[in-house]
């Protein structure tokens, strides 16, 4: 079976088992694919978690770290404890054993409690893929942050940066139709899932590099970037660069070579700075 193969029959299984999630179940395997960071929005009880840890399942091999935030997390939590050995010498140091700094994949539950003691790491992290121990910064091998929340930040809380961070977001909400939610209740969740391991993951990371944007995409992203701004909605640069890299999972996970027009509707909730200008961003990138 190849990588693709394996891929679709992975989003298969995890929509036969996650009722109403096709969208998320498929953002999540972009993100992993395109080594970008994807944000839950809903309340509790909706599956946010549970599919993030069947991912996280999924792929052997790989590092995963998972956290409950609260305004009261600390560095240690996250980051790992201080090496005492180290501290005798003088030297300020973190065992970042089992802790965010050595995962692949990253899942942060209650993302927007992060204090002002953990943010500017996280940031770094985050972003740079970068964690600075005793002063050195030291490269991470993370791929993807799932972050989920039951709201979205309040203004003025200082957490922009941190929202600005997850390129994908979702919001979540319960099973509407009855029907599923009937074959929700039935359901006993033990199917086994398909799996695959890191370095197939890694694989469809370089395959998905190597797929083709064509000049009428690029076109077509200028001139949305255009109506945006004639609306008052300034999505950074830096956003438009990484969406290139989520287009390009978008076709490989269709089993394409290379990207079409359409896909850029995937992007209808990346390019979107607050929760206000989402409805009106949807419609001009759809």
């Amino acid at each position: 079976m190849t990588n693709l193969q394996k891929l679709a029959e992975i989003k298969n299984a995890l929509n036969a088992k996650y009722f109403e999630r096709e969208k998320e179940v498929e953002a999540i395997l972009i993100a992993l694919i395109s080594r970008q960071h994807m944000l839950m929005i809903g309340p509790p009880g909706t599956g946010k978690s549970a599919l993030a840890a069947d991912i996280a399942k999924i792929v052997t091999g790989m590092n995963h770290f998972q956290w409950l935030l609260t305004r009261f997390s600390t560095p240690e939590e996250l980051f790992g404890p201080l090496s005492l050995k180290d501290l005798e010498q003088g030297v300020y140091k973190r065992n970042t054993a089992n802790k965010l700094p050595e995962a692949h994949i990253t899942f942060l539950d209650e993302i927007f409690k992060a204090n002002s003691a953990i943010l500017n790491s996280l940031l770094t992290l985050i972003n740079e893929r970068k964690f600075y121990n005793n002063g050195h910064p030291v490269q991470v091998p993370l791929m993807s942050v799932i972050g989920s929340s039951n709201e979205y930040p309040e203004e003025g809380e200082g957490l922009e940066a941190l929202f600005d961070s997850f390129l994908l977001r979702s919001e979540v909400d319960y099973v509407a139709d009855d029907n599923n939610f009937i074959a929700m209740l039935q359901d006993s969740g033990n199917q086994p899932l398909p799996s695959t391991d890191i370095q197939e993951l890694m694989n469809l990371q370089f395959f998905s590099e190597m797929v083709s944007i064509p000049p009428e995409v690029y076109q077509k992203l200028a001139e949305i970037r255009m109506e945006l701004r004639n609306e008052g909605i300034f999505p950074s640069d830096r956003r438009f660069k990484q969406s290139l890299s989520v287009l390009k999972a978008k076709a490989l996970v269709e089993q394409r070579q290379h990207v079409l027009v359409n896909d850029i509707v995937f992007l209808e909730n990346a390019l979107w700075e607050t929760p206000d200008q989402k409805d009106l961003t949807v419609k001009i990138v759809r």
